[in-house]
């Protein structure tokens, strides 16, 4: 433990690196509605990038702040903290308190996700929509009835014919309830997915078969045990030893041999029932630096059609400021003008999750989903938790609104009955700004489930008391932004 003396040393230190960083955020040339936002981001990543946990421990024991809750508003927690410790100490004044930092998150998340009739204490709720009830006015109802917020349509699954239609069926639900509710619009963006080619679309698989992938512009017959895929530039980088998973992480393979556009993938395991690989099933290949593009020649078209009816753009697989700055300008090429939800769903993203943020403050408002079926298989389940965690506070420390998105109550919505895991997974969305839930033939009773959960946690917490390690996702950003290349460690 330090010394008081040290202690007070290293809060000054800390103080001092804030308000130098405040210099080098206005060299960012960012939009002025995230001046205030983007200079408290840069001051919490300096905090984190230090091992607090002594620290912490010693303020605590001296009765004071542990800053273990000063996500939002940095600075002004750590000068009150100063102003016990050294109150000869005059600090750069900072107006940023804790009420002031959380008035910007409603604010921001109001103004993305609209207005609420009810439950104004718990997260937005997000519904996928289902498909086959495109023209059901009812559905769309009874989804309003039961606390929908906001209504997400995925291009994955949708044709031009189909967003029309639930886009005039949800205007006219809005119309007859009185409820309001926005639109989502995801892009499908690059995502991977098999194509199986047989007459049954599917090919069962067992523990240390071998079969290949294969680029479907290939013309030539197939082994028996092949999946094709569309985008053949993966084989430009795909190396042997790479991991691969198939059909949301069911299956898992390691690639044996590549050559020209066919890759050789010994199965290491598969489900213990059921284990068939079917047509359209999600590919992964976690080690592999894919050469796609973030956007589509679909996901531009599409995007004739988010200018429509979109109220909120979802942009999938980000992984680098250049897709947002790609997206940015075919947004502006079609005159559109509406808030972009960022999807982290890649250990890429995860890694480059402060740059992306900070480009995405160069326009007036966004928002960040944590895409956790894909980001689970990314980066591994045993990091989900703690991960996903990391992002919520560096959202946070942005006043950046949060969608917690993928799998939430599946198994209640899928089959009607819950877990006790699936409850706790609900009780971290609490966390969250919005939670999106997927399609299901039990939707609204997993509305309701899900809204009783929110609401029994909002009525006694808000934020968890955390002890502080240094993240690793905050240190390139500090070191090479805030530091001039330096460790300051």
């Amino acid at each position: 433990m330090k010394s008081t003396k040290d202690l007070v040393e290293f809060i000054i230190h800390l103080e001092k690196k804030f308000t130098q960083s405040e210099i080098k955020i206005q060299e960012l040339q960012l939009h002025l509605n995230y001046e205030v936002s983007a200079k408290n981001l840069a001051k919490y990543l300096i905090l984190r990038s230090h091992e607090l946990r002594p620290i912490q421990n010693q303020l605590h024991h001296l009765g004071l702040s542990s800053l273990a809750a000063s996500e939002s508003h940095t600075h002004y927690q750590l000068l009150n903290v100063l102003k016990w410790l050294a109150p000869e100490y005059k600090g750069k004044e900072c107006t940023l308190s804790d009420d002031v930092g959380r008035d910007i998150i409603s604010q921001r998340t109001k103004k993305l996700f609209g207005d609420k009739r009810a439950d104004h204490n718990i997260p937005y709720l997000m519904v996928t929509i289902d498909e086959r009830k495109a023209d059901d006015v009812k559905y769309f109802e009874k989804l309003l009835f039961n606390g929908m917020n906001i209504a997400r349509i995925n291009f994955a699954h949708a044709d031009e014919f189909m967003v029309s239609q639930i886009a005039n069926s949800l205007q006219t639900a809005i119309m007859n309830t009185g409820v309001p509710c926005k639109i989502h619009m995801d892009l499908a963006g690059p995502k991977l997915r098999t194509i199986i080619p047989n007459k049954k679309k599917k090919i069962e698989l067992q523990l240390n078969d071998v079969i290949y992938l294969q680029a479907a512009t290939a013309n030539e017959s197939f082994p028996k045990k092949t999946v094709l895929v569309s985008e053949t530039c993966i084989f430009e980088t795909l190396q042997s030893g790479h991991r691969i998973y198939f059909d949301d992480g069911k299956f898992h393979g390691i690639i044996e041999e590549v050559k020209n556009q066919t890759a050789a993938i010994r199965i290491v395991r598969t489900p213990l029932d059921n284990a068939v690989l079917k047509q359209d099933k999600g590919i992964n290949l976690p080690d592999t630096h894919l050469n796609t593009h973030s956007l589509t020649t679909d996901d531009i078209k599409n995007l004739r059609l988010v200018a429509l009816y979109a109220d909120l753009i979802g942009y999938s697989f980000v992984r680098k400021t250049e897709d947002i700055q790609l997206l940015r300008t075919y947004l502006k090429e079609f005159g559109i003008h509406k808030p972009v939800i960022y999807k982290i769903e890649t250990s890429e993203a995860v890694d480059n999750f402060v740059e992306l943020l900070y480009e995405a403050m160069k326009d007036p408002l966004f928002g960040i989903m944590i895409a956790r079926g894909d980001l689970a298989i990314e980066i591994g389940f045993e990091r989900l938790a703690e991960i996903q965690e990391e992002l919520l506070w560096l959202c946070e420390a942005a006043h950046s609104p949060v969608i917690w998105a993928t799998q939430v109550l599946e198994s209640l919505n899928k089959t009607g009955l819950i877990t006790r895991s699936e409850i706790s997974d609900a009780v971290m969305a609490s966390m969250s700004e919005c939670v999106m839930l997927n399609k299901g033939k039990n939707i609204v009773q997993t509305m309701q489930t899900l809204k009783d959960i929110l609401k029994r946690e909002s009525s006694h917490r808000e934020k968890k008391r955390f002890t502080m390690r240094p993240l690793g996702i905050v240190k390139k950003f500090v070191s090479e932004r805030l530091n001039n290349g330096h460790s300051d460690q």
